[in-house]
């Protein structure tokens, strides 16, 4: 091989070589900005999303239909109407569950629905009270969503110290 052509080489391989050193070091530098500034918000409360106040707000609104039925225990039998027509036609998974959890005793089902995990959140979200006993007074709605965005901002007021 021509000498000149083996320098060219060893020189572009250099050139390479320091090409990706800049990048490696360039990259692992944004990498560590980027990974200071996940710190530095995972260092702060985290507030809470729109989701989560839903979904506490629909439990919130759960414990007052709880204490509807236990009032009127009828509601549990308009319940079980409302969903058999509903699961009819096809109806959905929520529904399903909730045409079987209908035939058990009444603690059960507000126990049910009170649970804090998916099962309870999929009854929460297709619950046939919502539309038997609702929530239909919009100041009423928007008292039980400023309390769920409260309670949850204190939830997470208090972890937060304590998280590092």
């Amino acid at each position: 091989m021509n000498d000149g052509i083996v320098t060219l080489m060893a020189d572009v391989t250099y050139l390479v070589f320091l090409i990706k050193q800049i990048w490696i070091t360039r990259c692992s530098n944004e990498m560590e900005v980027a990974m200071s500034k996940i710190s530095a918000r995972s260092a702060q409360p985290s507030r809470p999303d729109s989701h989560a106040i839903a979904e506490y707000a629909r439990w919130l609104s759960h414990k007052l239909y709880a204490e509807a039925i236990c009032r009127d225990p009828s509601l549990i039998v308009r319940a079980k109407a409302a969903i058999e027509a509903a699961v009819d036609g096809g109806g959905t998974l929520g529904q399903k569950l909730w045409e079987l959890l209908l035939r058990k005793h009444r603690d059960d089902i507000i126990e049910a629905m009170l649970q804090d995990s998916e099962l309870g959140s999929l009854l929460r979200s297709n619950s046939p009270f919502s539309t038997l006993v609702g929530v239909t007074d919009r100041q009423d709605r928007s008292q039980i969503w400023r309390q769920a965005k409260s309670d949850l901002l204190a939830k997470t007021t208090l972890i937060a110290p304590f998280a590092a």
